[in-house]
């Protein structure tokens, strides 16, 4: 491989074997699972704003959940 294609000679660049193929990145940089953003797919605001409203929606049940254990726990 030419010196201009690489900006460094083949045994300089770390990301190519010395017959000029390319090697693939270290597997140390790969994610066994993909990590996402906390918007990462959220571009628009009605779709956050719909992530949040979800939210607020699972929040309220669990303290509804909650409140309803209370009440069974004193009852007893």
């Amino acid at each position: 491989m030419e010196m201009w294609k690489t900006a460094a000679s083949p045994m300089e660049n770390k990301y190519s074997r010395p017959d000029g193929k390319a090697v693939s990145f270290p597997t140390a940089r790969k994610h066994c699972f993909p990590q996402l953003r906390p918007f990462d797919r959220l571009h628009t605001f009605p779709q956050r704003l719909l992530l949040l409203l979800k939210m607020s929606a699972i929040t309220e049940m669990m303290m509804a959940l909650i409140l309803y254990l209370r009440i069974l726990l004193q009852q007893d």
